[in-house]
Protein backbone atom coordinates (compact mmCIF):
# COMPACT_ATOMS: atom_id res chain seq x y z
CA UNK A 1 0.00 0.00 0.00
CA UNK A 2 2.39 2.63 0.96
CA UNK A 3 4.54 1.66 -1.77
CA UNK A 4 1.52 2.20 -4.17
CA UNK A 5 1.68 5.48 -2.96
CA UNK A 6 4.98 6.80 -3.00
CA UNK A 7 5.08 5.59 -6.77
CA UNK A 8 1.62 7.56 -7.65
CA UNK A 9 3.05 10.49 -5.63
CA UNK A 10 6.32 10.17 -8.12
CA UNK A 11 4.28 9.74 -11.00
CA UNK A 12 2.03 12.81 -10.56
CA UNK A 13 5.17 15.01 -9.46
CA UNK A 14 7.02 13.72 -13.15
CA UNK A 15 4.16 14.53 -14.55
CA UNK A 16 3.74 18.20 -13.49
CA UNK A 17 7.28 18.44 -14.01
CA UNK A 18 7.87 17.81 -17.18
CA UNK A 19 4.67 19.92 -18.10
CA UNK A 20 6.94 22.53 -16.69
CA UNK A 21 9.88 22.05 -19.28
CA UNK A 22 7.88 21.44 -22.05
CA UNK A 23 6.41 25.51 -21.92
CA UNK A 24 9.84 26.96 -20.85
CA UNK A 25 10.78 27.51 -24.89
CA UNK A 26 8.01 28.99 -26.21
CA UNK A 27 9.41 32.15 -26.81
CA UNK A 28 12.19 34.17 -28.66
CA UNK A 29 14.07 37.32 -28.76
CA UNK A 30 16.14 39.32 -31.73
CA UNK A 31 19.79 39.93 -30.17
CA UNK A 32 20.56 42.28 -32.17
CA UNK A 33 24.70 42.31 -31.54
CA UNK A 34 27.19 39.16 -32.14
CA UNK A 35 27.44 37.00 -29.71
CA UNK A 36 29.64 33.42 -28.65
CA UNK A 37 27.42 29.84 -27.86
CA UNK A 38 29.01 27.70 -25.16
CA UNK A 39 29.04 23.83 -25.20
CA UNK A 40 27.87 24.07 -21.71
CA UNK A 41 26.64 26.03 -18.91
CA UNK A 42 30.51 26.46 -16.68
CA UNK A 43 33.19 28.48 -16.78
CA UNK A 44 34.85 26.25 -18.77
CA UNK A 45 33.02 25.10 -21.45
CA UNK A 46 34.62 25.35 -25.32
CA UNK A 47 32.87 27.53 -27.73
CA UNK A 48 30.42 26.24 -30.36
CA UNK A 49 30.47 27.50 -33.85
CA UNK A 50 34.13 26.64 -34.05
CA UNK A 51 34.57 29.26 -31.80
CA UNK A 52 33.49 32.22 -34.15
CA UNK A 53 30.68 34.66 -33.14
CA UNK A 54 27.48 34.03 -34.28
CA UNK A 55 25.48 37.17 -36.28
CA UNK A 56 22.11 38.95 -34.82
CA UNK A 57 19.04 36.65 -34.94
CA UNK A 58 16.20 35.35 -33.16
CA UNK A 59 17.42 33.37 -30.23
CA UNK A 60 15.01 31.14 -28.33
CA UNK A 61 14.42 31.91 -24.79
CA UNK A 62 14.40 28.42 -22.82
CA UNK A 63 15.03 30.72 -19.38
CA UNK A 64 14.84 34.58 -18.80
CA UNK A 65 16.15 36.23 -16.16
CA UNK A 66 16.08 39.87 -14.99
CA UNK A 67 19.30 40.27 -14.51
Amino acid sequence: MLKRGVMLLFFILSISTFSMVTHAANSSEYVNQSFYGYKEPSFTSAKTNGGSEYGAQNVGIVEKRDN
